[in-house]
């Protein structure tokens, strides 16, 4: 964690001015960079709906080199997301031990349906789930490379939860990086 906090400092980045991240896909890399920095105590950040992809799109002002301060920039109809972050904390593998059985505890899993099953697996050692987990795939969170809706992501997410708190899911997935994305899209609904 210090080590994290350091490369944060160094990269001056923290204060109050809002930090805007994007990838070139869906928006895991971004999501996942999202959580590391609220982790490290910095919130005023936001994803770029859409990523990359969708600022070509719409023609916004593209550079190359180093960035410079530009006001002057359109800002992308809805293009960005801003979260008012809560505390996002992490869990061990003993708290899940202990909390398999508590009904009020939801394990949610971003990984697709083939791995969460463990009929497919490229990347970890050993197929399938974490016990009592349920399984919902971060793609689900967007239409047309975009974040769905606030509304459409609240209905839907309320469907899974089936009860449980939204402070009580614990995400999950097979390197942490999809769970972020339905971390942000839950926090964005």
């Amino acid at each position: 964690f210090s080590v994290w906090c350091e490369r944060i400092s160094k990269l001056w980045i923290g204060g109050s001015s809002p930090i805007a991240l994007y990838d070139g896909g869906p928006g895991v890399f971004a999501a996942r960079l999202w959580w590391m920095l609220a982790w490290a105590g910095i919130d005023n950040v936001m994803l770029v709906d859409g990523g990359f992809s969708e600022w070509r799109k719409q023609g916004l002002p593209l550079e190359s080199g180093d960035a410079q301060d530009d006001q002057s920039a359109p800002a992308p109809r809805g293009a960005m997301l801003a979260q008012d972050r809560e505390q996002t904390t992490h869990v061990n593998a003993q708290f899940l031990l202990e909390q398999l059985d508590d009904s009020q505890v939801l394990i949610l899993d971003a990984r697709e349906e083939e791995r969460f099953s463990g009929r497919k697996e490229p990347l970890d050692k050993k197929a399938g789930c974490i016990p009592g987990a349920v399984n919902r795939h971060f793609a689900l969170n967007l239409s047309e490379g975009a974040f769905k809706t606030p509304a459409v992501l609240e209905a839907e997410f309320r469907e899974v939860l089936q009860g449980v708190a939204p402070e009580s899911v614990v995400h999950s997935c097979g390197s942490g990086v999809t769970a972020c994305h339905n971390l942000f899209a839950m926090e964005y609904a």
